[in-house]
């Protein structure tokens, strides 16, 4: 295994306990701070690899799951109905800690629309629509995260909830 390779999964692990962590605490600088501490990560060598905290961590918890979106659908061209399916199962343990984030961005608006304009982006370009650009993308983040705010309040036992909802978000947008 390669350096890069290994630095990614060693990463990608941190990541994982931190969002492990988040569900049960929040996505706050506490709970970050309990993370450092936990995995002692000094404050100095903590201020290096997660500049902005845990919004950096957000931002990794994104990539994640984005890298899993793009290695599941290597080399075909899926409907978005696919492609938001296969997510949200794919995320489905990590629901707990969706929910805690989502919190945590309401109260960076900034932050979560740009870490959702990337997924949303690599979301078209796996569907290779000739309609990638800005009002494409904007669109699918806003009716995205309406998705993902049903899914997390899906309870039913087959996600019939954001089944529905994914269908009717790529109707709308006319991304089938």
């Amino acid at each position: 295994m390669s350096a890069r390779i290994e630095q990614s999964a060693y990463c990608e692990t941190e990541v994982l306990r931190f969002a492990a962590l988040a569900a049960e605490f929040g996505w706050s600088r506490a709970t970050f701070e309990r993370f450092c501490s936990d995995e002692g990560v000094a404050p100095p060598e903590a201020a290096r690899r997660w500049p902005g905290g845990e919004r950096s961590l957000a931002w990794s918890f994104n990539e994640t799951a984005d890298e899993a979106m793009l290695s599941s659908w290597r080399g075909v061209h899926p409907t978005l109905v696919q492609i938001l399916r296969a997510r949200f199962e794919q995320n489905e343990p990590h629901k707990r800690a969706v929910a805690a984030l989502a919190l945590s961005d309401a109260l960076h608006p900034f932050n979560t629309l740009q870490r959702t304009s990337q997924t949303a982006m690599r979301m078209l370009e796996l569907c290779a629509l000739r309609r990638s650009g800005w009002f494409a993308c904007w669109s699918l983040v806003f009716a995205y995260s309406l998705v993902v705010l049903v899914w997390l309040a899906d309870k039913t036992p087959d996600r019939r909830r954001t089944d529905t909802a994914v269908r009717a978000l790529s109707f709308v947008l006319g991304l089938r």
